[in-house]
């Protein structure tokens, strides 16, 4: 039976809820060492901001707090196009939609597609299902939250089936390994929010539909697809 297959990848953003953001900044105090309230008031002026800055950054890999700028998608051997919209929620609904209109004629969700995607299993797939319990949204009942890295039939996660489970490797050193092109140059995952605040949306778009090209690339090269038999050594 044809299986169909969804590669799919996020981009995410550190919280913009300004309750968050001022439990981080009570929560980061001066070290105890500091008495004098000088000192103190001195760290808070030279070293707090910092610290508030990077615990602020860490959210976007929290799907209870940061939030999903954009889903790069492709749909079995189509070309891979970005959804974006103003706002999470706006995303959210466009993708959900999408996946309700491309799979609604498939068996009653008896064979839901094959989702791929790099560290899928570990990130990915449970962002997406937060993020829709965060906007009132129902995800489809066969999206795999609960998927085991070695489940295959559900997940292909290029990221386990490389590393083994429990071991990481990045896309970009895969690219590399094996001779694909990678889309990671002056803009990757850790400079996302930086673009994003600099208003460079266009490129982040892109960078996140060229992150699944080349994560489905690697796929077919994990998987065994379309590689040439090798000739038999003649006696």
């Amino acid at each position: 039976m044809y299986k169909p297959e969804l590669f799919f990848d996020i981009e995410t953003l550190p919280t913009q809820d300004p309750e968050v953001i001022a439990t981080i900044e009570a929560s980061i105090t001066a070290p105890g060492n500091y008495t004098k309230a000088e000192s103190i008031a001195q760290w808070e002026i030279e070293k707090k901001p910092a610290l508030v800055e990077e615990a602020i950054r860490k959210t976007s890999f929290d799907p209870w707090f940061g939030q999903i700028l954009c889903i790069g998608v492709a749909f079995d051997e189509e070309a891979p196009f970005t959804i974006a919209d103003h706002g999470e929620y706006g995303v959210l609904c466009k993708f959900l939609a999408l996946l309700n209109r491309r799979y609604k004629s498939l068996l009653d969700n008896t064979n839901p597609p094959r989702v791929i995607g790099h560290n899928a299993t570990g990130f990915d797939l449970r962002y997406v299902w937060v993020r829709c319990i965060i906007n009132g949204l129902r995800p489809p009942e066969w999206w795999p939250v609960d998927a085991k890295p070695w489940d295959n039939q559900r997940v292909f996660d290029t990221m386990t089936h490389a590393a083994g489970v429990g071991g990481r490797v990045s896309l970009d050193k895969l690219c590399k390994a094996l001779g694909i092109p990678t889309p990671k140059g002056e803009l990757d995952g850790s400079k996302v929010y930086d673009y994003y605040k600099a208003g460079r949306i266009d490129e982040i778009l892109t960078y996140c539909a060229g992150d699944v090209e080349a994560m489905r690339m690697v796929y077919h090269r994990l998987a065994f697809i379309e590689t040439d038999e090798p000739e038999l050594l003649a006696a």
